[in-house]
């Protein structure tokens, strides 16, 4: 029986209060966008418990299909946690529970989850039973695993927030020490066949030793499928452990699959486990939906070319500025004939590493993926993104907002809007807009460009928002016209300084994460 929970919840009341009394303050707000809010209110107010499970469930939207749907609502999803393999904290239920009312509190609903194991010094367990001898028996379960994975996976439904599991990630498998972590992963692993009574060196493709690093080299553990090694004793325990992983989510219809975290292992890797997952579904009966993320994105090729049902181009978290956005913009350019949601469960960014290229850049990469059309968006963990810190907390408050401010599902994306921009450099601003109603223009650290109105009856107004405190900067005023139908936007900002000689303005710092807001 999937286990699920009422869609009136108290999620709703905490996503669509701030930004509803925001919208209601709207200068000039016409009646048919109030009907339009009111319709879809009653709707919303419709879906009950009564309607059919099939609509309940996680799936790609039926009405906006670049978006997910869940309790029967299209949904941008939205997130942040400080770790990746977030079902180990269930070591610890109070703190698994309190980093989930944070993250639902400031309005996120998206989570990833990485079936790893490989912080053991911080208290990380193996799904296989572990002898006093230290050695591992692979077909005996360790529960204390699974009773953490099952929490997290109740945990978050009660919240209604999303969860997307990465099967397999070739870090596990490292024994480098040459870097800041220090990985002796396969070193300890129960499938390295000097940790586990099964089977020896001898009786299957994998090695005691192994020093090459992940990006360097496929780990043969990554390689056990017919098509590649063909090792049938360790694909045995691989798709006993993956079995077992569906068998608990299965229970539920909040879950996202993605086979592979950053994959430098062949294409066929991911097809033949994204094969095994459909068929251990099509026998309960169940819907799934998988994505595959490539080491080098935006890669949509495992959509169009192999049958996927949504993107993963979180590595493309990796560029910066312009080219992130235009990358990302390609990516979905690509997927135009064959819409699907595109997801990035990791936006690097963090002052603690320097090639993640700074936390600033980190929370730039969150709104131009959002600015862009992609579907779920989630701040990558210390000390490679900002995770669920409290700037984290209130950027998701601000992307939510301004979301369901503009509608982002009724809206257009920058790349299909852009031509209503002027006067702009690269990476100064990005723009979401539905055209005659309402304009959203985020600024990643100032700018001053000229916006195309012409489509809206009366002047415009604009109101600015700060993201990092999400507070409005003063009332709504009337929009500085250049000419019939444009406005200009200054997100430099000025003050007086009174004592100096000249008693004259002069220029502040630019306004970091600043979004405009221009509604009739």
């Amino acid at each position: 029986m999937r286990e699920g929970k009422s869609r009136n919840t108290k999620r709703r009341k905490i996503l669509k209060g701030v930004a509803l009394s925001i919208a209601a303050g709207l200068v000039g707000c016409t009646d048919s966008n109030r009907d339009r809010d009111g319709d879809r209110n009653n709707e919303s107010n419709a879906n009950t418990d009564d309607d059919d499970a099939t609509t309940q469930r996680l799936r790609p939207s039926r009405e906006h299909p670049r978006y997910w749907e869940y309790g029967g609502e299209s949904r941008l999803l939205l997130g942040a946690t400080d770790t990746d393999s977030l079902f180990q904290w269930g070591k610890n239920p109070d703190k698994l529970r309190a980093h989930l009312d944070e993250l639902e509190n400031a309005g996120g609903d998206y989570v990833r989850n990485t079936m790893n194991s490989r912080r053991e010094d911080e208290g990380d367990v193996h799904p296989f039973e572990q002898r006093e001898n230290g050695q591992y028996d692979l077909n005996e379960w360790n529960e204390e695993f699974w009773d953490r994975f099952k929490l997290l996976l109740s945990e978050t439904a009660q919240r209604d927030i999303i969860v997307q599991i990465e099967l397999w990630d070739g870090h596990n498998y490292q024994s480098r020490t040459d870097d800041a972590e220090g990985f002796a992963e396969w070193d300890r692993h129960p499938m390295n066949p000097k940790n586990n009574v099964n089977y020896t060196a001898e009786e299957t493709t994998l090695p005691k030793k192994w020093t090459r690093g992940y990006q360097n080299e496929t780990h043969p553990v990554l390689l056990t499928i017919p098509s590649e090694n063909d090792d049938p004793t360790a694909l045995a325990v691989q798709e006993r452990f993956i079995a077992e992983v569906l068998d608990h989510a299965f229970e539920y219809d909040h879950v996202l699959y993605v086979i592979q975290n950053e994959s430098w292992a062949p294409q066929a890797w991911s097809n033949y486990w994204a094969e095994f997952v459909r068929e251990n579904a099509a026998e309960r009966d169940e819907e799934v939906y998988l994505g595959d993320m490539r080491r080098y994105s935006p890669d949509v090729s495992p959509v169009l070319e192999h049958g996927f049902d949504f993107a993963e181009l979180s590595q493309s978290g990796e560029l910066v500025g312009q080219t992130h956005f235009d990358e990302i913009a390609s990516g979905l350019q690509k997927l135009r004939e064959q819409p699907v949601p595109a997801n990035s469960v990791k936006q690097y960014g963090s002052n603690e590493v320097e090639w993640t290229d700074g936390a600033e850049e980190g929370i730039a990469r969150l709104w131009r993926s959002v600015f862009a059309g992609q579907a779920a968006v989630r701040n990558h963990r210390p000390p490679y993104g900002i995770g669920l810190n409290a700037r984290a907390k209130n950027q998701i408050r601000s992307l939510r907002l301004v979301a369901d401010l503009v509608d982002v599902m009724e809206s257009q994306p920058h790349q299909h809007v852009r031509q209503l921009l002027s006067h702009r450099g690269p990476d100064e601003c990005y723009l979401m807009a539905d055209p005659g109603r309402i304009y959203a223009v985020y600024f990643p650290s100032g700018g001053q460009v000229r916006l195309d109105i012409s489509a809206m009856e009366g002047p415009g107004y604009v109101r600015w928002l700060e993201t990092d405190t999400v507070e409005w900067d003063g009332d709504w005023t009337e929009a500085q016209h250049v000419d019939d139908g444009t406005v200009e936007l200054n997100a430099y900002g000025y003050h007086w300084v009174v004592n100096s000689p000249e008693n004259h303005w002069v220029a502040e710092s630019p306004k970091r994460h600043w979004v405009a807001i221009v509604a009739n």
